[in-house]
């Protein structure tokens, strides 16, 4: 079994999206809102099997926040490492009224409800894949105690603070050299996730793939490799015809010789070009 942690992207980004066709499946036979979704391509015993397995693991998926108890601090809290000698920065109080103010107030009391803020009273101190999702992941974490002020923010005239990390969470690829292997690794990431008090997100998790785009990346057995969506420019690029082409080329490759390996060797022709062009 091989579970990839794939890191944080812009949200249009961090949905899965299969190559295969999926479908929506009822996980819990007393609520049929509570769905998630599995490819299409399994035959009936492994589409069997998996829809199983998931109604026997509803447990580890997350429907509303309520459904978020939050990781044990015994196994991890999020710290901040501030140097105690410096004097904090704080950012300029920011002042809405009427509509805008109203919003404010109504989704920070939506965090206050699920217990992900508080109050601050400063009078008193790979042939099987599965794309998991964590339910608002940047809410699972525990803060450290001691650094839940230093995330103090105003909303109108109350002043709250984060007890739970207020940022996100890495997604994971749960992926399995065979087929027939892949609901005991799901079990396995599974039985982690129920130890460790993490829920995911139904809605955004994708079960018994063979490959699909996540995170602008192509997961499939094959490995993680770049979708070529995200690359049509560079593919469709037309030979330079021209000097000042081969000069816009090079500095297209300069920009970005971070991710390429040995640039400098791979323009080498171009260069001997210019220098005879000159």
């Amino acid at each position: 079994m091989g579970v990839e942690i794939v890191d944080n992207r812009p949200e249009d980004e961090t949905r899965a999206a299969p190559i295969e066709d999926v479908e929506e499946v009822q996980i819990d036979d007393r609520d049929p809102s509570r769905k998630t979704q599995i490819v299409t391509k399994l035959n009936s015993e492994e589409r069997a099997e998996l829809i199983a397995f998931l109604r026997a693991n509803k447990d580890v998926f997350a429907w509303t926040s309520a459904n978020m108890p939050g990781i044990p601090t015994s196994v991890f809290q999020h710290k901040l490492s501030t140097n105690p000698l410096k004097k904090p920065v704080a950012q300029k109080r920011r002042l809405f009224e009427g509509e805008r103010l109203k919003v404010i107030k109504e989704e920070v009391e939506k965090l206050l409800q699920a217990g992900f803020i508080r109050r601050v009273d400063y009078s008193s101190g790979n042939e099987r894949l599965s794309l998991l999702d964590a339910y608002s992941g940047y809410h699972q974490v525990p803060m450290a105690p001691e650094d839940e002020e230093k995330t103090s923010f105003y909303a109108g005239d109350e002043i709250y603070c984060y007890v739970m990390m207020p940022f996100g969470l890495k997604n994971a690829v749960v992926k399995s050299l065979k087929a027939d292997d892949h609901l005991t690794d799901l079990e396995e990431t599974f039985n982690n996730l129920r130890q460790n008090i993490m829920r995911l997100n139904p809605a955004k998790c994708i079960f018994g793939m063979e490959s699909g785009k996540f995170l602008g990346f192509m997961v499939s057995r094959r490995g993680i490799k770049v979708n070529p969506e995200k690359i049509i420019a560079i593919a469709d690029m037309e030979p330079p015809k021209s000097v000042k082409d081969i000069q816009r080329l090079t500095g297209k490759v300069a920009a970005l010789h971070r991710f390429i390996s040995k640039s400098a060797d791979k323009c080498l022709p171009f260069f001997k070009i210019m220098r005879s062009a000159s």
